[in-house]
Parts: C-alpha cells; sequence; structure tokens
C-alpha cells in the first residue's frame, strides 16, 4: 500500500473506484474497439469449406487375393528345394530365367532356396509346372522343354505352336503397312 500512495492519493483512489464500480468487470475502451475494427478490415476474409461429401475411394482394399493350395493334403518332400535346384541345373535354367517363366519375382525363390524363408504353396507349384515335375511320382510329366543341345528356346517352341512365321526386318517393307 505504501507504493501506491506515492503515485496515487487516496482521494485519487477513492474517485477510480467510484467511477467504474457501477460499470460490469469488462471495460470498454473506444481506442481498442476501433483499432480492432480496422485490423479485421485488413485482415482477408478466408472461406471455410467443409466438405460433408463421403469418400468413396478411402480404405477401399477389400480385394483379397486368394490363391488355392494345391498340396493341400499331400506331403512336401524335405528335400524340394536340393530338387529344384537340380532341375534348374539339369535345363540350364538360372533364377532369373526361372522367375521370370513362372511370373514371380526372384527374390522370393532366392530367399526360399538359399535362405530358409517359407514360400506359398501355390508358388511352389507354378515352379514344379514349370518343369512338368510331379510332386506325387518324383517323375516328369512330359518335359518339352529339355533339348539335345542343352538349350533352351522357347521363343521358338511358342511361334511354332501359334503357327505365326517371324518377320525379317531387312524385308519388310514400311509403305504395306
Amino acid at each position: 500500500m505504501k507504493t501506491e500512495k506515492k503515485y496515487l492519493s487516496e482521494t485519487e483512489l477513492n474517485n477510480i473506484n467510484q467511477k467504474y464500480r457501477n460499470k460490469t468487470s469488462v471495460i470498454c475502451d473506444d481506442i481498442m474497439k476501433l483499432r480492432n475494427d480496422n485490423i479485421q478490415k485488413l485482415q482477408p476474409f478466408i472461406k471455410v469449406v467443409y466438405n460433408k461429401k463421403k469418400k468413396k475411394n478411402i480404405n477401399n482394399h477389400k480385394d483379397i487375393k486368394v490363391s488355392p493350395d494345391p498340396y493341400k493334403f499331400k506331403q512336401i518332400p524335405k528335400d524340394i528345394k536340393t530338387i529344384i535346384i537340380n532341375l534348374m541345373n539339369n535345363n540350364n535354367v538360372g533364377l532369373t530365367t526361372l522367375a521370370y517363366k513362372c511370373n514371380i519375382n526372384s527374390h522370393i525363390i532366392h530367399r526360399y532356396l538359399y535362405n530358409n524363408v517359407p514360400i506359398d504353396n501355390s508358388v511352389l507349384h507354378k515352379i514344379l509346372c514349370f518343369f512338368n515335375y510331379d510332386l506325387e511320382t518324383g517323375k516328369f510329366i512330359d518335359n518339352s522343354y529339355k533339348n539335345n543341345n542343352n538349350d533352351i528356346n522357347l521363343e521358338n517352341t511358342a511361334l511354332k505352336n501359334m503357327d505365326i512365321e517371324p518377320i525379317d526386318l531387312k524385308t519388310l517393307d514400311i509403305n504395306k503397312i
């Protein structure tokens, strides 16, 4: 209280209290109102858009890939990895060509053969069908991929089956096309 008396006298304090006592606790200042109005006029209007439409494509990943299990009630031999490696060596097929012909990612086959990562039975069925290998009997069904030259030329066999002759680009006349 001593510090207040140095700046304001008691009569001045009483006058101030009487002046603001009748009004509520909110003090209205005209200069601050004008300043606030000017600030609001200077700010750009921001339009708020509420999107009430339902988004149809969000979390629409309900497509579940179901692949049949061809070896569901059959026993798969424990040495199937060595069988696949032997089939690859006997037919002169590399890992990438096997993956390309079977439409499988090469890292899946590589991790299965060399890193002991399990593989799906449908993928195993694709690999064995490529080599025409029957898992139950352990024999080849009809190995049309094996040639005497130890080369696999699937492109020529595919062209023979489709009865389409290969096109010679040197004799091809572009104007006739």
